[in-house]
């Protein structure tokens, strides 16, 4: 089974990237083929551990800029690929959405 997680922060050396990656591994030996669609900046090294997990790499940046853009080339990487869809969300305090 195919599964693209959608991670909605940049995938660097952080707890939430620390998490996605580890659930990526349990999924990978269970025979899931995983991709994830990158919304932001990917550092080089989840990218290094990403390729060496055999995890394909959606980048789609600019989603702050260009969202609805954004948007639709997540649904026809989706549609393209013909896979379940998992998406983390992030929660964010409404004081920060200035």
């Amino acid at each position: 089974m195919k599964i693209f997680i959608i991670n909605t922060v940049g995938l660097e050396e952080n707890g939430i990237s620390t998490f996605i990656l580890n659930t990526c591994k349990e999924l990978i030996k269970h025979n899931y083929d995983i991709t994830i669609g990158a919304p932001n900046h990917v550092s080089g090294e989840i990218q290094k551990q990403v390729n060496d997990l055999g995890i394909t790499l959606i980048g789609h940046l600019n989603r702050n800029q260009e969202p609805i853009r954004y948007f639709l080339r997540f649904i026809d990487s989706v549609d393209r690929i013909s896979m379940m869809l998992f998406m983390l969300m992030e929660i964010v305090p409404p004081w920060q959405l200035n």
